[in-house]
């Protein structure tokens, strides 16, 4: 298992990965996170109806990494923070 700057967190079951293919395991369906990413200007996909699965392009640098961490990670928090205030 990998968490390449996931955070360990309630929600998270499991941040998997074969080469630059990351797929990260939520407790819970989480279908709507794609058209959140998109607003956010990512794009990922989820499978099995609970793992956001990303596959950033080979020629991917450590900047741009980053950023799509700096804007990937605050709609993991507010989408497990939701179902965590219902």
């Amino acid at each position: 298992m990998i968490r390449a700057g996931f955070p360990k967190r309630d929600g998270i079951v499991e941040v998997r990965g074969m080469g630059l293919m990351i797929g990260v395991e939520l407790a819970r369906p989480c279908g709507e996170l794609v058209r959140q990413a998109l607003d956010a200007g990512l794009v990922l996909n989820v499978t099995a109806d609970n793992v956001v699965r990303m596959l950033p392009p080979l020629v991917m640098n450590e900047a741009e990494a980053r950023e799509v961490l700096a804007r990937l990670l605050p709609l993991l928090e507010a989408f497990l923070e939701k179902r965590a205030a219902a």
